[in-house]
């Protein structure tokens, strides 16, 4: 039987695009996946997008069509019938498609939207797509059947992830009476820190001597007063882990807590977390396992993962049948590295990635609504594993998770949402760190320069730099604010009381020390995965980095 044609519809011809680029991600997914495995590095949008080009136009050239347009039985023909020549398919798969796509793919879908059923391609090409009637009809519908299968799939995939961000928040929303605490506060009362004299900072000085605590103490306290206490840091300061290693036993036996959550853990391994810390022996590497799940891919400092061998040695003290203590994890995967390489100019992997690994932002549908909803998703995570189960607990994250009485930018932050649906079953507190400059969040600010920080450390430097913890609501600094810091620029009304409300101070910021990396927490697999991400740190430092060893290596530089 002799093949007949007529013109090919929208339908079929995205079923037959749709097979083509599954086919082909399957394939370049694949080899990426086993080339990683063996410490080789492949760019994965610039393969197929390359593979995608070159052998559209081979096989358009070759046989007309693709192995996507074969199994639903279309063919590339030139507008004259005939077989199309070299010119016509590279104009057609390169510059073509690229017209095409770029007004939100129009000229894709003008194919269903005029009767001549040609795209934008097709007419600059001078090219028509046909389908063949008789011999390939069964295979054509099988093959339209399986792209709707998958298609469907695949649009359900990220439905579901969508709708989780949306469940997420709607479950962690905020109560209809949720204002901020300073909604009422005349600006006019507060104080700019800079233009404390000297009088003032001995003043302050000498109200910490006299209601200050040891760190320690004063940490045991506030978990004695209030069910959770959130703690937050600087990442990658030494003396912060040095200090929640030190609290946590007593914060056990002397305030009850049982539950440490932690950011850098994620939620999915509580159990392995459960595992590591009550085995009869503490089990190395599944805590260095536990680490590499992280999903910034950076967090191999060795003070975060020594907190975990603390929790281990605390509960081999505890006597048979004693609740053990317990950590959870805050944060859940997320493609991380990617969202770096694309987003931004501010951080080293965007700025010195190769140009083709821009390309990766066709991953960041996926990523966006993990990030959006990352704060939502770890305030549900301490409000299920703490405070629903009316157990006491800390929870150590960044210093920007923490603030319960700002509602932050983009979206109430984790410390904001459960202080306004828990209130003083709550505490917070502040670890002293550097300030992060207006600038960083308003390129154009011509303002002066944070002062917070040097400001509270010529105050600490009155009483020889000692460790202390203060509540800040009720203290001299409460209504001090600084315009200078990222913070405070966008609210006039915001004040140290709203940021912090507690703080603790272990000393100035040039003398906290760096944390240890571990020698061997970038792995080949790691490091072939996201080589880009990890050679632009080293470029960053000037250094070469062409394995993970080199990277371990940069790392562990001071």
């Amino acid at each position: 039987m002799q093949d007949t044609f007529s013109a090919a519809g929208f339908w079929l011809r995205a079923a037959a695009m749709w097979l083509d680029g599954l086919l082909l991600y399957v394939l370049v997914w694949v080899v990426a996946k086993i080339a990683a495995e063996v410490g080789v590095y492949v760019p994965f949008e610039l393969t197929f997008l390359l593979l995608a080009v070159v052998g559209s136009v081979l096989m358009v050239r070759w046989w007309g069509a693709t192995p996507g347009k074969a199994c639903c039985g279309i063919a590339v023909l030139s507008a004259r019938g005939g077989r199309v020549s070299w010119g016509q398919a590279l104009v057609r798969e390169t510059f073509g498609k690229l017209l095409a796509a770029l007004p939100l793919l129009l000229g894709f879908l003008w194919v269903g939207l005029t009767g001549r059923k040609r795209g934008w391609h097709d007419a600059l090409a001078r090219t028509v797509v046909v389908r063949r009637q008789g011999r390939r009809r069964a295979v054509t519908g099988m093959m339209a059947v399986l792209a709707a299968v998958t298609a469907t799939a695949y649009v359900g995939a990220y439905a579901w992830q969508v709708g989780q961000l949306v469940l997420v928040r709607r479950a962690m929303a905020l109560p209809p009476t949720a204002v901020p605490r300073y909604a009422n506060r005349d600006p006019a009362t507060l104080h700019d820190i800079a233009t404390f004299d000297s009088t003032q900072q001995q003043a302050v000085a000498a109200w910490i001597d006299e209601h200050g605590a040891d760190p320690v103490d004063y940490a045991v306290a506030k978990a004695q007063q209030h069910q959770v206490v959130i703690f937050g840091e600087m990442h990658e300061g030494k003396q912060a882990l040095e200090l929640l290693a030190a609290m946590l036993p007593r914060l056990y036996h002397e305030a009850g807590v049982t539950c440490l959550a932690m950011e850098v853990c994620l939620s999915q391994d509580d159990e392995a977390l459960q595992c590591l810390v009550t085995a009869p022996s503490y089990d190395r590497e599944l805590a260095l396992r536990l680490a590499r799940h992280q999903p910034f891919g950076l967090w191999g400092w060795k003070e975060y993962w020594d907190v975990l061998e603390t929790v281990w040695q605390l509960n081999q003290s505890i006597p048979s049948g004693g609740k053990k203590m317990r950590v959870v994890g805050l944060d859940r995967p997320m493609d991380m590295p990617s969202i770096s390489l694309v987003m931004g100019e501010d951080n080293a992997a965007s700025r010195f990635c190769p140009w083709w690994e821009k390309l990766r932002v066709a991953r960041l549908p996926w990523a966006f609504p993990l990030l959006v909803g990352r704060d939502a998703w770890m305030a549900q995570q301490v409000e299920q594993q703490i405070l629903d189960r009316d157990e006491r607990g800390i929870v150590w994250v960044g210093r920007n998770h923490t603030a319960m009485h700002v509602p932050g930018l983009g979206g109430p932050r984790m410390g904001y949402l459960l202080g306004q649906r828990h209130g003083d079953k709550l505490f917070q507190v502040c670890l002293h760190s550097w300030d992060i400059p207006a600038k960083f969040v308003v390129p154009d600010y011509q303002g002066p320069g944070p002062a917070m920080a040097d400001v509270l450390e010529q105050i600490m430097a009155l009483r020889a730099d000692r460790p202390v913890g203060f509540d800040v609501i009720g203290s001299p600094v409460e209504c001090v604010r600084d315009p200078g810091s990222m913070e405070y620029c966008f609210e006039p009304r915001l004040d140290l009381g709203d940021v912090a409300e507690g703080f603790i101070y272990l000393g100035p910021c040039r003398k906290l020390e760096h944390c240890q990396w571990m020698d061997d927490y970038v792995s080949p697999r790691m490091f072939a995965a996201d080589k880009p991400f990890y050679q632009a740190f080293g470029l960053a430092a000037g250094l070469p980095v062409d394995s993970a060893a080199d990277f371990n290596h940069v790392m562990r530089q001071p």
